[in-house]
């Protein structure tokens, strides 16, 4: 288990990584190309995080609606945390990032961090599949 200081040490390391550098500060600016998957238009990867991120969730459980009943769950310090993940690590690496509006980049970033926070790697690795998946099968 962890203590308190090593958790805030590594939150202090993630901030420090994606300081300045985050497309939700800056949305025309992609971070890079680095997941393997194929270009996308927003509404595609935001419904594929969606749908992962309530996968097995039961009928009318209020984190299957909106990002922001997972963020008052969790607490807005710890909901920014996994935000500053899924931007750093996941959306912001996306090849289609710099297409993409404001309002679609946040919302997958909140999307993507409640996959994170329900699946970890796991749901990450999921996603990544299923957009490469959704692409061959569009074909």
């Amino acid at each position: 288990m962890q203590g308190e200081h090593e958790i805030e040490t590594v939150s202090l390391l993630v901030r420090s990584w994606v300081a300045g550098s985050s497309p939700l500060s800056d949305p025309g600016r992609a971070l890079g190309t680095g997941l393997p998957v194929p270009r996308a238009q927003a509404p595609e990867v935001i419904e594929s995080a969606r749908s992962l991120a309530v996968l097995d969730l039961t009928d009318g459980c209020p984190a299957a609606s909106s990002p922001a009943l997972v963020r008052s769950q969790l607490g807005d310090a710890c909901f920014s945390e996994l935000c500053l993940i899924a931007d750093a690590l996941v959306v912001g690496q996306h090849p289609s990032v710099a297409e993409w509006t404001a309002g679609e980049y946040r919302d997958a970033v909140e999307w993507t961090a409640v996959l994170i926070q329900r699946w970890g790697e796991d749901g990450v690795q999921r996603l990544v599949a299923e957009l490469s998946e959704g692409r061959r099968n569009s074909r």
